[in-house]
């Protein structure tokens, strides 16, 4: 694939596929302007009561403060016409207060006459947004069926109704509207049939995964569509051959953290297969990608279960500690600098490593326990000093902190 077309790929990713995902990850508010739909002005209050800087700020996209004013009108007014409501649900979406979307256009019955019947979308994309999937699917279906759409808003649509069924536990019919978002926008296929190969991996259906990626560039059918051929193998009870496709991809990704993740999967899959050894190489490879992540740090946590060498106890210690996993970082390095081969010098530099670690994740009681003898070493004075510069610090915290 040539830079330009990943370039573009990636705008359609960050652009429209990553938004709509975004929503169904939290209900909680946030107060940055987003866009709600191409649909708005379409959508916009006709009601002459409204006011009209609420109207100039929803223009401007200045969400929260349409919001607030046009929540103060609501409260204000004796009789709260539907145009209104559905401006107000406009502006709530724009900053993802979608808990009073939903209760400004749930069981309203002028979602199909009032403004082309864009409250279904607002409606629908509340209800996606916290976990009513079922719901998300219906209203969707509504919106699509009642309301006068481009294919670029029809396709989206789509998008978002295979999102919902596939968190529903539909993924025969998230595929289908998967590629009913494909076809209607082939700018933005590809992501479609990624995710369409994905809802068919959480159903184990190895065959459709095959096909939609099929349709998908093989280096963007490599980076983002792994995980679906592996999740579809381990559904249809193939530990052994997910593990081997996790093993091929692990190596071939751009991503470190994706990297990470499938050798930490792989490792997993090892492991439950009983191929204790196979499982200790994939999470050594984990372990090694040069960039953190949580997929590193849990495949850490399971080589220590596995008869870890010294060299994987220091390199596991180093990285639990960096995440922030104190007791079992701290015990991996107390464990490799019990060995017998590790020198007095380098002892003293893995103290003052833990020490700094617990500084950092500001465990002030256990810095001065950790290195005081680093402190009382007359023969590396210039280690001492930082151990006692570090525990007079650790004190001061802690005496702030109480």
């Amino acid at each position: 694939m040539t830079g330009r077309k990943w370039a573009l790929l990636a705008g359609l990713l960050c652009l429209i596929v990553i938004p709509i995902l975004l929503e169904t990850r939290s209900a909680t508010p946030s107060t940055r302007s987003g866009s709600t739909s191409s649909s708005s002005e379409r959508a916009e209050a006709i009601d002459s009561r409204v006011p009209e800087t609420a109207r100039t700020a929803l223009k401007q996209e200045r969400y929260f403060l349409a919001s607030r004013l046009l929540h103060d009108y609501l409260a204000s007014s004796a009789d709260s016409s539907a145009d209104a409501l559905l401006l107000t649900a406009q502006a709530d979406a724009g900053w993802q207060n979608w808990r009073t979307v939903r209760a400004l256009l749930d069981k309203r019955n002028w979602l199909d006459s009032i403004g082309d019947a864009r409250g279904w979308e607002l409606l629908a994309r509340a209800e996606l947004a916290l976990g009513d999937f079922d719901a998300a699917d219906r209203d969707l279906s509504h919106y699509i069926e009642r309301a006068n759409l481009s294919d670029a808003e029809r396709s989206t649509a789509e998008l978002r109704r295979g999102i919902a069924l596939s968190r529903s536990k539909h993924p025969a019919d998230a595929v289908s509207a998967y590629e009913r978002a494909a076809k209607l926008r082939p700018d933005m296929s590809q992501w479609a049939y990624v995710l369409a190969a994905r809802a068919a991996g959480d159903a184990g259906d190895t065959a459709v995964v095959r096909s939609q990626l099929a349709q998908v560039d093989s280096a963007l059918a490599l980076e983002w569509g792994w995980r679906a051929r592996v999740t579809a193998l381990q559904k249809s009870s193939a530990p052994v051959d997910a593990a081997a496709a996790a093993e091929r991809a692990a190596p071939r990704l751009t991503s470190s953290a994706r990297r990470a993740e499938a050798w930490t999967l792989a490792g997993t899959l090892r492991q439950q297969s009983n191929d204790n050894d196979r499982a200790r190489d994939a999470f050594r490879h984990a372990i090694e990608q040069p960039l953190l992540s949580k997929d590193a740090a849990e495949a850490a946590r399971q080589l220590l279960a596995l008869q870890p060498t010294p060299a994987d106890q220091l390199r596991i210690a180093r990285l639990l500690l960096r995440n922030n996993d104190f007791e079992r970082g701290g015990a991996s390095l107390r464990a490799y600098m019990a060995q017998p081969t590790v020198s007095a010098d380098t002892r003293a530099q893995l103290q003052m490593e833990l020490g700094r670690a617990l500084f950092r994740g500001a465990r002030y009681a256990d810095v001065k326990n950790t290195i005081e003898p680093v402190a009382d070493d007359a023969g590396n004075p210039a280690l001492a000093a930082e151990a006692l510069y570090l525990i007079g610090r650790s004190q001061y915290r802690s005496n702030q902190q109480d």
